[in-house]
């Protein structure tokens, strides 16, 4: 996938999203309980816009893991 959006729309509950190196932008995970696992935080980053935040998680039913990656930029880096 191009981007971290894409992944998560195809994701099922339970599942782990592997992230290569880079920069993408912000995300939207709604409903979603899975794990995002880039390749590490020096090297994998997400970066949020000015006026909204870099990640965003809402009513997972479960639990959403953040591991690897770095939160950059966004206004709050997480909501």
């Amino acid at each position: 996938f191009c981007t971290i959006q894409q992944a998560l729309g195809i994701a099922a509950n339970g599942d782990t999203i592997l992230v290569r190196a880079g920069s993408y932008t912000s995300f939207s995970a709604n409903g979603k309980a899975v794990t995002l696992r880039g390749e590490g935080c020096t090297t994998t980053r997400i970066v949020g816009q000015p006026t909204g935040p870099a990640a965003h998680v809402v009513n997972t039913g479960g639990t959403f893991v953040l591991s690897g990656l770095r939160l950059e930029g966004g206004n709050p880096a997480l909501l």
